[in-house]
């Protein structure tokens, strides 16, 4: 997973503070925290793989996960890190707007920031 629970607090979200993800049916609020910002990501991952493809996602996901990557291969990765980081933060302040049964057409599910990132980067294309 490329963005932690310290990379959120890094930006002065405490996934980890009360009441702030109900900890459901999981042992910890660390577990929740952690599903909670995969479940983020996996919306990044979903966008990318609307815009490029299932093939090249998979491929994408793959190059990203590796350690010894060239040095544009890192910035790329660092890219879709903010990318995820920024869709954290805004289903957080926002809540799952894909989650709701009420839909209001004003509102979005992916965050306007995380979208500019990976398409300014040329991760996806409109």
């Amino acid at each position: 997973m490329l963005v932690t629970i310290e990379d959120v607090r890094s930006r002065g979200y405490d996934l980890l503070a009360d009441g702030r993800l109900n900890q459901g049916d999981f042992a910890t609020i660390d577990d929740t925290a952690i599903q909670f910002i995969q479940e983020c990501c996996d919306m990044i991952w979903a966008v990318i793989e609307k815009h490029r493809g299932f093939k090249w996602c998979e491929w994408f996901k793959q190059d990203m996960m590796r350690d010894d990557l060239n040095d544009m291969a890192l910035l790329c990765k660092n890219v879709l890190k903010k990318a995820m980081l920024e869709q954290v933060i805004f289903v957080y302040e926002n809540g799952d707007i894909s989650a709701n049964a009420i839909k209001d057409d004003t509102k979005r599910a992916i965050s306007p920031k995380a979208l500019n990132k990976l398409y300014n980067f040329g991760i996806i294309h409109f």
